[in-house]
């Protein structure tokens, strides 16, 4: 960790330097540059990974969500991955993108419901 804090510090000199002088390493105009040479600095480690929700929340087939009486809230509607029963709490990261065609046409039939909604009330 030590070796990689010392590349990252080098690494702002050098921009700091470039910033004064020219960037030889990307050609960046140096009137978008900044320069950080005043402290304080933070560092964190981030790591890729998968993230998301699935079904989280219940819908009818109409995008509605769902009680716990599995009666519909009015004017409430949910639509993609977070209302997604289909995979229960797991989703399969080796085919990205499965819950697309779900969450495209959950979004659709629920907008429909809402857009009927929000004309009853005009």
């Amino acid at each position: 960790m030590r070796e990689e804090v010392g590349t990252v510090c080098k690494k702002g000199e050098e921009h700091s330097d470039a910033c004064e002088s020219y960037d030889e390493e990307f050609f960046k105009d140096r009137k978008y540059m900044r320069s950080i040479r005043k402290g304080p600095f933070y560092a964190a480690a981030v790591y890729p990974s998968g993230y998301g929700t699935v079904g989280g929340v219940k819908i009818n087939e109409y995008g509605e969500v769902l009680d716990h009486e599995y009666e519909p809230v009015s004017g409430l509607y949910c639509a993609g991955t977070d209302a997604n029963a289909i995979y229960e709490d797991s989703y399969m990261f080796l085919l990205p993108g499965n819950t697309m065609g779900f969450a495209v046409n959950t979004g659709r039939f629920a907008g429909e419901r809402a857009a009927e909604y929000v004309q009853d009330y005009e």
